[in-house]
């Protein structure tokens, strides 16, 4: 019986995941549906990408999570597909 890796593995561990929430931030500033949300913030883009990271590598709840800042249903699959882009690119499969 061959071992299945687990999410975090075949991200590439914590350097995989961190180059992929990196590309994924890039992907959701320059995305016009979500993209204004954070323009504004520096910071928040090396929070968003920490926090984003931390959240893959540990499996621990972030405050990152959206609650509260009214996301809508378009915002929200806007990220999805870019964080999905991202991974296409990279070489994941479904």
């Amino acid at each position: 019986m061959v071992a299945l890796k687990s999410l975090f593995e075949s991200w590439g561990r914590q350097d995989g995941v961190r180059t992929l929430t990196e590309k994924g931030v890039g992907k959701h500033r320059a995305n016009p549906l979500v993209g204004t949300r954070s323009q504004h913030a520096r910071t928040l883009k090396e929070e968003l990408k920490t926090s984003a990271a931390g959240f893959f590598c540990t499996g621990k709840d972030r405050v990152y999570a959206p609650a509260g800042i009214n996301v809508s249903a378009d915002e929200l699959t806007a990220v999805l597909d870019d964080v999905m882009n991202v991974m296409k690119s990279r070489g994941y499969r479904k």
